[in-house]
């Protein structure tokens, strides 16, 4: 079984179980950080904005890219919003 179907088997039994509350958390702090970090990276004058990737993709879709007010494909989305997201290398860290 490839790892792509292993995965998806996965996240269809675990679909009806509720996550725990600290793993909850955990996810929505992550969430925060993320699109913190990409609002932050949309001001900076020192990394080359996503939104040429856009483009690339064609236009349509409706998926949702931080900072655009056009919807596009859910792979331009993903890559748009990965790019931001990772711009500033604000990951977290554990001591």
């Amino acid at each position: 079984m490839l790892l792509a179907e292993r995965l998806a088997r996965f996240a269809v039994d675990a679909r009806d179980e509720v996550p725990p509350f600290a793993a909850m958390v955990a996810a929505q702090d992550r969430l925060l950080d993320g699109l913190g970090v990409a609002l932050a990276a949309m001001r900076s004058r020192e990394i080359v904005h996503p939104h040429a990737t856009l483009a690339l993709f064609g236009e349509g879709g409706s998926s949702s890219a931080i900072g655009r007010r056009q919807t596009c494909s859910a792979g331009a989305a993903a890559l748009h919003n990965g790019l931001l997201m990772h711009a500033l290398e604000f990951d977290d860290t554990h001591v």
